[in-house]
C-alpha cells in the first residue's frame, strides 16, 4: 500500500473538531484508514481517494484543508509520505 497522504487542516480547536474531521475523511470513497492530529493540525489517510476529494470533505464540515502539492502545504512539509 502506498504511503499515507497528509493534508494540513486549519481551524480545529478541540477533540470534537478532530472527530468531525476524521468522520469527514472516512466518508470519502477510497479512504481505508484515517488519522487526525489536533495538536499538529493535520489529517492523513490511506487508500485510493484523491487528496482534493478529501480536502473537499473536510471543508464541507467547516475546516480549511490544504492538500499536498499546494504551495502552503509544501511550505509546511506536507508532501505525500511526510
Amino acid at each position: 500500500m502506498p504511503a499515507p497522504t497528509r493534508l494540513r487542516v486549519k481551524g480545529m480547536s478541540c477533540d470534537g473538531c478532530a472527530r468531525a474531521v476524521t468522520r469527514a475523511v472516512m466518508s470519502v470513497e477510497g479512504v481505508e484508514r484515517a488519522e487526525v492530529s489536533l495538536g499538529e493540525g493535520w489529517a492523513s489517510y490511506e487508500g485510493s481517494a484523491e487528496p482534493e476529494a478529501v480536502a473537499d470533505a473536510i471543508e464541507d464540515v467547516g475546516f480549511e484543508a490544504i492538500p499536498p502539492g499546494d504551495e502552503l502545504g509544501d511550505e509546511l512539509g506536507d508532501k505525500p509520505g511526510n
